[in-house]
């Protein structure tokens, strides 16, 4: 059955919503299990209330943010297993593997989240190591889910079999080149998002003049906080460019805006907007040199229109292969799949597989081939921008301690309230880089876009959008009501009363 491309496009938003939205939630709680862990154990190690009441405080935020995470979480496995059942097809052995180690972290991370909301009655030391214990799970189930987008990105550890890709190792989900620096980019993007929301809280109750103890304590804590993770994400975003240059070059190549050869030294181009109808960079603003200086010898990169040539010869031998050999039912080794047969999927929604292709539909699919230029190259900037305003922001509130009482203080606070969109809008926008960068793809080489959709209709998934996008509307109601109410109430009043007491003791 031919899928329509309104269908491929109307479920891509559809997923995108619903993986966005989850994206709202889990990675605040990485960075609040984080930072909640360091409060207890500062607590555990000075005696001084102050921590114990912010870790009281943000401890609230982390707990009904992990309910969303969670609720979020289960349309995604709906999705996948309804809508994208040729990917779930494909992948059925890969899932079942990641899903097989998720299914057993969840009853201890359940387990522990339990401790965790009740940690208050246990000794001040065992609250620590209840903190911790659960930022450690909260990073190896991050790990789990990591390891599935490496191997997506780019695929290894077995062979394609009847259309089932057989993964032979396991192990190699985790030996992917990809995966240190992705998973150092996303747990610091967590600790950023969870850093930035205690300094941005914390500022809008130093501006009020309430809970002014604990929160001068939290935004110090959290701008330190957040200046690491800002430095640990800067490292390994550096290191993802690295890889992307040699093992995704089609995505480096629409990051930096490459559509031609370039000359040594390569310029940089810091801002433009790609026209993908004339394949240039509009208004472009370059630095000379710098790109050869930051990603290192450009004469081994390549560009769109080399891609697209590259992509037109496979395409024509790919289709020379399939007249010798029946792929659909001889197993493979993957690399020569993914040379042979699988870029045919680039030509599926245009010519049937048993119809001999002409030069208009190489050349349409070796089109295909390429990612969405203009989003991804606008995304990474945008990314860079947050970045840069965050660091910007931090250091200066590291150094200076922004007080209530000055002018040019009550300033910094405001900054730092109006920071808060931020991690957000850079963790978003560094997800599309990378799962739009990886377009036409589901999973590099393998499987396309189109291919991995079931037979699903436009008219049916777009009520779906409007129904998720109302449960989902529901959702952010009920948590910014409560955590709206908590920012105004600061430490409950039973936890102030409580310090009153001992201090009179």
């Amino acid at each position: 059955m031919e899928t329509s491309l309104l269908s491929v496009d109307v479920s891509r938003v559809l997923f995108g919503l619903s993986v966005q939205f989850h994206y709202l939630f889990v990675p605040l709680t990485i960075g609040l299990a984080a930072l909640v862990a360091l409060f207890d154990t500062m607590f555990w190690r000075t005696g001084d209330e102050r921590y114990e009441l912010a870790s009281a405080f943000w401890g609230r935020f982390f707990l009904v943010n992990f309910v969303c995470g969670v609720l979020t979480g289960i349309p995604l496995r709906w999705h996948l297993q309804d809508q994208w059942s040729g990917f779930a097809t494909m992948a059925q052995q890969v899932l079942h593997h990641v899903f097989g180690i998720e299914g057993t972290i969840a009853p201890v991370m359940f387990t522990v989240t339990a401790l965790f909301a009740l940690r208050r009655r246990l000794p001040e030391g065992w609250r620590a190591l209840t903190s911790f214990a659960l930022a450690l799970i909260l990073v190896a189930q991050s790990l789990a889910i990591l390891a599935l987008n490496a191997w997506m990105q780019r695929p290894g550890g077995g062979q394609v079999v009847n259309g089932v890709f057989r993964l032979d190792d396991p192990s190699a989900l985790f030996a992917n080149p990809l995966l240190p620096s992705k998973v150092l980019h996303v747990l610091s993007a967590g600790w950023l998002l969870g850093g930035m929301f205690v300094v941005s809280v914390s500022a809008l109750q130093l501006l009020r003049r309430q809970h002014e103890a604990m929160a001068t304590v939290s935004q110090r804590v959290g701008t330190w906080f957040a200046l690491v993770a800002l430095v640990c994400a800067s490292l390994a975003g550096h290191a993802s460019g690295l890889l992307l240059r040699d093992l995704q070059p089609a995505k480096f190549a629409a990051i930096e805006g490459l559509w031609k050869p370039t000359t040594s030294p390569a310029p940089l181009t810091l801002w433009a907007l790609p026209d993908p109808s004339t394949k240039e960079n509009r208004f472009a603003f370059d630095v000379p040199g710098l790109l050869e200086l930051v990603a290192g010898n450009g004469g081994a990169w390549s560009n769109i229109q080399s891609i697209e040539s590259e992509f037109h010869q496979r395409l024509r031998g790919a289709w020379e292969f399939r007249r010798t050999r029946d792929g659909n039912a001889a197993p493979l080794p993957l690399p020569e799949y993914q040379m042979d047969l699988g870029v045919l999927g680039l030509l599926h929604l245009q010519v049937p597989m048993l119809t001999e292709p002409t030069d208009t539909d190489y050349a349409a699919a070796a089109s295909r081939a390429i990612p969405p230029v203009k989003p991804v190259f606008l995304s990474f900037r945008m990314m860079l921008a947050a970045w840069t305003l965050m660091m910007a922001l931090t250091l200066w509130t590291a150094w200076r301690r922004p007080s209530v009482a000055t002018r040019s203080g009550r300033l910094s606070l405001w900054l730092c309230v109006l920071s808060l969109p931020l991690p957000w809008v850079a963790s978003i926008a560094g997800w599309t880089v990378t799962e739009v960068g990886r377009q036409p793809w589901v999973i590099t080489g393998v499987l396309t876009t189109s291919q991995a959709l079931g037979a699903v209709s436009a008219s049916s998934t777009a009520l779906a959008i409007v129904a998720w996008g109302l449960v989902y509307a529901c959702l952010m109601f009920a948590n910014l009501t409560w955590s709206l109410h908590w920012i105004r109430q600061g430490p409950s009043p039973r936890q102030r009363a409580s310090r009153v007491l001992s201090r009179a003791f």
